[in-house]
């Protein structure tokens, strides 16, 4: 369970937001888009063994929060022109008289609709368009993939328990030891081939449970190629687009 974050001042990155989970054994340092670095910590550890930790590292600390500006930089900033649609759904932003933000999905359209007198730049404004969004991908993901997943598991002969679609921020799927199925609504972003391979390479999961050398044989059987095909998936980023 996490307590209360604490935040630390420091010379080189300024406030950096400390969160104490009991669960953590060693300090963790994490770099996230828009929000640099934070830190996650054991639940006794002090302010200052983080600072020492930040200061060892602060090398590879830069290193990282300069490959994670250049990702940024990739972040779409939507406008009125922006021209953006899931596999089933258009985006539509438009001004309007009101001062609240309006997000609506129904019909194949992504509905936005914003303050005329504010910027549409606005964090907040560009929120709601990315919320929109995923309830679109979320809709998307419910409908198309418990199907793929059982066709692919009837043709393959696999089992699985069951299956759970969510907005997850660090994989496109995961595997239970109970053979339940967890998928990203991200993946509706990716081709039909990298959907059908984080399918594959999750129901692999139900026979071999690590990522040995006997999982990625078992894998090529069933996509061919599964490293070479991992390594496209990677050019793809899930809070990236």
């Amino acid at each position: 369970m996490f307590s209360d974050i604490k935040i630390i001042k420091t010379k080189d990155f300024g406030d950096v937001p400390v969160t104490k989970n009991r669960r953590s054994k060693h300090i963790m340092l994490q770099i996230h888009p828009k929000k640099g670095l934070c830190v996650v910590a054991p639940r006794f550890t002090s302010m200052l063994e983080v600072e020492s930790v930040i200061e060892k590292r602060a090398e590879w600390i830069k290193q990282k929060l300069e490959k994670v500006k250049e990702l940024e930089s990739k972040i779409t900033i939507f406008d009125i022109n922006t021209n953006f649609q899931t596999r089933h759904h258009r985006l539509v932003i438009m001004p309007h008289d009101s001062e609240s933000v309006l997000v609506k999905v129904s019909d194949g359209i992504i509905r936005i609709k914003y303050p005329s007198a504010r910027e549409l730049r606005d964090s907040d404004i560009q929120k709601a368009v990315r919320e929109g969004i995923h309830k679109a991908l979320r809709i998307e993901a419910k409908d198309y993939i418990p199907h793929r997943v059982k066709g692919l598991a009837e043709r393959f002969k696999l089992k699985y328990s069951d299956i759970t679609v969510k907005d997850i921020r660090t994989r496109w799927g995961s595997c239970s030891n109970k053979n339940n199925l967890n998928f990203n609504i991200h993946i509706m972003r990716l081709p039909d081939h990298l959907i059908d391979y984080i399918i594959m390479h999750e129901l692999a999961h139900t026979i071999e449970r690590n990522h040995s050398r006997k999982f990625w044989s078992l894998l090529d059987t069933f996509v061919g190629h599964s490293k070479k095909i991992d390594k496209e998936l990677k050019a793809y980023r899930i809070g990236i687009w």
